[in-house]
């Protein structure tokens, strides 16, 4: 026979129920977030920085990119020296004779960033304006500038990638990431 329970004893009973629960339910998020927490805590801590040491420079792999501290400036690249060194540069320019003047892009493309980080956020540079060589293939109303005259970096594309000089522009062609990267690292003494 069953037993007859007050509406008092029931409510009592269901209300300890629910506070079990609650109380293994708190205990159930605390301890999946201090597992979490010390999960993660020791995956950080597994994670080994990659580091290396080329022509005197400290490069650390952060993401995909390769940091280096110079004169306590930090500069990123994409790619170390040693995985460039089969790129051909031919260049004077130098990094005193870019200091505080304007460096004009022509055929901008996405290495623009690399410049920008590198050159201008340390103000070795004025300016990275977009330009043009000539009237005639000028698409947009950009200047229009003299290689004898301003310093000018200008893409074209290309099956290999190389660096060099003519007056005061640096034609950068192939790969423009690889390009830009070379050429940065030269100009920083770095390569």
């Amino acid at each position: 026979m069953r037993q007859l329970i007050t509406r008092s004893i029931r409510n009592k009973q269901k209300r300890n129920k629910q506070i079990i629960i609650g109380i293994a339910m708190i205990v159930l998020l605390v301890f999946s977030t201090a597992g979490f927490a010390l999960f993660n805590k020791d995956s950080e801590t597994k994670k080994t920085t990659q580091k290396i040491t080329i022509n005197g420079f400290n490069f650390q792999k952060q993401d995909n990119f390769w940091i280096t501290t110079i004169n306590e400036q930090r500069h990123v690249f994409f790619f170390l020296p040693t995985e460039l060194k089969n790129i051909s540069i031919n260049i004077t320019t130098s990094l005193s004779s870019l200091k505080n003047q304007p460096l004009y892009i022509v055929n901008e493309n996405t290495a623009r960033t690399q410049i920008n980080f590198n050159l201008l956020t340390p103000n070795y540079v004025l300016r990275t304006p977009n330009a043009c060589l000539n009237k005639e293939e000028c698409t947009n109303d950009f200047p229009i500038k003299n290689c004898s005259v301003d310093n000018i970096i200008i893409y074209k594309t290309s099956n290999t990638t190389k660096i060099y000089q003519e007056d005061n522009c640096i034609y950068i062609l192939g790969e423009p990431i690889k390009g830009t990267d070379k050429f940065l690292q030269k100009i920083l003494k770095i390569d």
